[in-house]
């Protein structure tokens, strides 16, 4: 359906291959949001982007006066010690599940 299009909103045009992505979208519980969340908190991650579409849940997080999409995407460099091979952090959070039908649209739109 035209009316569940999934888009992706890129604030910045970075390209992030190689780069090791931690995925929290929630289960039977919300560990896996609250974990991704967790990570770009003490991370120090920045937004780069988020994913919206019409059939997603209606609500959106506010942080610092900032509105939020239903999905998120955070990017920053890892902090590793001295001689440790070392790449890029992406982090996807959201709290919500989606439709079964939006996940391929999704996974794709996420890539």
């Amino acid at each position: 359906m035209a009316d569940d299009l999934v888009k992706l909103h890129d604030y910045r045009n970075e390209s992030y291959d190689g780069s090791m992505m931690i995925v929290g979208f929630p289960s039977v519980g919300l560990v896996s949001s609250i974990a991704a969340n967790f990570i770009v908190r003490t991370s120090n991650l920045e937004r780069v982007a988020g994913i919206t579409a019409n059939s997603f849940p209606p609500f959106t997080l506010v942080h610092e006066g900032v509105p939020s999409p239903q999905v998120r995407i955070y990017a920053g460099d890892r902090n590793c010690n001295d001689g440790e091979p070392c790449q890029q952090i992406v982090t996807v959070a959201a709290e919500f599940m989606p439709r079964s039908d939006l996940i391929l649209p999704l996974v794709s739109c996420i890539l």
